[in-house]
């Protein structure tokens, strides 16, 4: 039955772009983008997380791509790859001539987006703010000395709460997942959310480049549109930021080192 599984691969398109992450930092606007030039086929499920979550996957996540005679190219967008440990691995492994798009974005901005969309799907209770959650967050983590340096120190240390998608604050440390795909070589380009707002163009033309898109399948855009956007409820306290401020400066430090460049945060 595997054999006849194989054979039902032949002609399907393939991921030869991940959008690896980061949640909540614009992955869903620069995949419509890719997906609207054409220059990609658009597969089954944006978010196909079957392989980031299990490697044993990946025939089912093979199968998430569709035919295609004229394109073989396409792109998967699970930000999971940034947050389960082991998933860098399963991108290497099985398709190790994939390029890899990371947008990092303010965390302290990102974990309130985050947490507004967890209370939309009603994950967490209504009546439960973000200055709330995030200090008794905050202060659960604390006690876990967190390896800023080690995916698998951030993930058993901030998945306290069992949470399969990570909770707010877990998701905006960038560095060690970051630092992976440097370190086993895999070609990653990593754009800042801001900066992709303000200088889109210029931006843009930066990903076309790395992703090596011909010129005529390149969108000409002068801004970016987010996608999948709500607007944003919840605010925190001048206080609270400054203890996150200090909570996310050293994976920022280490991220910045890494980068050889520094963002507005």
């Amino acid at each position: 039955l595997k054999g006849l599984s194989k054979i039902g691969l032949i002609g399907r398109s393939s991921p030869v772009v991940f959008i690896a992450g980061f949640q909540k930092s614009g992955t869903t606007s620069l995949y419509k983008k890719l997906i609207s030039s054409g220059y990609y086929k658009q597969p089954y499920m944006k978010e196909d997380n079957r392989l980031a979550l299990n490697p044993a996957n990946i025939l089912e996540f093979q199968y998430g791509f569709p035919y295609s005679i004229k394109n073989s190219k396409s792109i998967c967008a699970s930000h999971l790859f940034t947050f389960i440990p082991g998933a860098i691995d399963s991108i290497k492994n099985f398709y190790p001539g994939a390029k890899v798009l990371l947008i990092v974005r303010n965390p302290i901005d990102r974990a309130i987006s985050h947490f507004d969309m967890d209370k939309r799907f009603g994950w967490l209770p209504e009546a439960l703010t973000a200055e709330n959650w995030m200090k008794f967050e905050l202060e659960t983590i604390l006690k876990g000395n967190v390896d800023f340096r080690s995916i698998e120190s951030v993930h058993k240390s901030f998945n306290l709460f069992n949470w399969r998608f990570g909770s707010p604050l877990v998701r905006g440390i960038y560095y060690p997942y970051v630092n992976e795909f440097i370190k086993r070589e895999m070609p990653v380009h990593v754009v800042e959310l801001s900066e992709l707002k303000l200088e889109h163009e210029l931006n843009m033309n930066k990903i076309y480049d790395f992703l090596e898109m011909p010129i005529d399948k390149r969108l000409d855009s002068k801004e970016f549109n987010l996608e999948n956007k709500a607007p944003e409820k919840s605010t925190i306290s001048e206080e609270l930021k400054l203890r996150l401020s200090e909570f996310y400066k050293e994976p920022n430090d280490l991220l910045f080192d890494l980068l050889d460049k520094r963002y507005t945060w």
